[in-house]
């Protein structure tokens, strides 16, 4: 499961910074230290999130197993008390929304390094993508990073890029960053 993720992370590093570079009309910058951080903190967070559900998983199931081991019916009691446990905890809505939060925190990331080492000033655009406008990020919209914290003020707190912050700024952003 873990070669998985990584292989997928690395695609959305690479097409991250491909799509900065194109987008933009920047050149192909090193930034391997940003890229290799941005990894890291993704595959830790996806497997704080969603990957040590495995292990609950097991934990949870030895015990219904030494609860009702002898009935004839353990496997529906399992599926039926587990389900009604990790449904809620882990849904697939659940899961699209780290999916999201993480890519974009990458995409913020790779964005922001590739701009500053193309020596250009990055923008904050609200993208509109998301199922509701979040006014505050609406109101970030053309906003130039601030020079002197390399951060932009959005709902009431600095963020270095978008999917960075507090979970109100973090969960669900679509926003994107923009060479200037």
């Amino acid at each position: 499961m873990t070669g998985i993720l990584n292989s997928a992370i690395t695609k959305i590093i690479k097409d991250a910074k491909r799509a900065t570079i194109d987008f933009n009309g920047l050149d192909d910058v090193p930034i391997t230290d940003t890229e290799n951080d941005a990894k890291n903190e993704s595959i830790d967070a996806i497997r704080a999130n969603v990957l040590d559900i495995d292990k609950e998983l097991r934990d949870r199931v030895n015990e219904l197993t030494k609860l009702y081991g002898n009935r004839n019916d353990l496997e529906s009691i399992l599926l039926k008390e587990i389900g009604k446990e990790f449904a809620n905890k882990y849904s697939k809505g659940r899961i699209q929304t780290l999916a999201t939060t993480e890519t974009t925190k990458i995409y913020g990331k790779i964005a922001k390094e590739t701009i500053k080492k193309n020596k250009k000033k990055s923008v904050w655009r609200h993208t509109g993508r998301g199922a509701k406008d979040r006014a505050t990020h609406k109101a970030a919209d053309g906003q130039p990073i601030n020079e002197k914290r390399q951060a932009f003020f959005v709902g009431g707190e600095w963020v270095q890029y978008p999917g960075d912050g507090s979970p109100k700024n973090a969960v669900n952003c679509h926003c994107i960053l923009v060479a200037e």
